[in-house]
């Protein structure tokens, strides 16, 4: 889930200083709190597709939190729910 190193170049910071450390300390918070939600959804938007990238985009923010396992289990019931669809041709 790791984001290759020419993406990673062009991301450019939006916040510093006090505030960023306030918006670092409110994403924190909401990322260990997701994890006990009961999450129906699928989608990207709404839904645990979404969380899947949430988690992966805030593994490179931070190491040693579980977050990249914790997008792998969103990535993974996401999957199972598609592949448990119905799809016509």
């Amino acid at each position: 889930m790791a984001v290759p190193n020419e993406r990673r170049r062009k991301w450019k910071r939006v916040l510093s200083g006090r505030l960023r450390e306030h918006a670092l300390e409110a994403t924190y918070a909401i990322a260990e709190n997701l994890p006990e939600r009961r999450v129906k959804d699928v989608s990207l938007c709404q839904g645990k597709a979404g969380l899947a990238i949430f988690y992966a985009y805030l593994a490179e923010t931070r190491s040693g939190c579980g977050d990249e396992k914790t997008g792998l289990q969103f990535l993974h019931q996401a999957a199972d729910a598609v592949a448990r669809q119905r799809m016509s041709p």
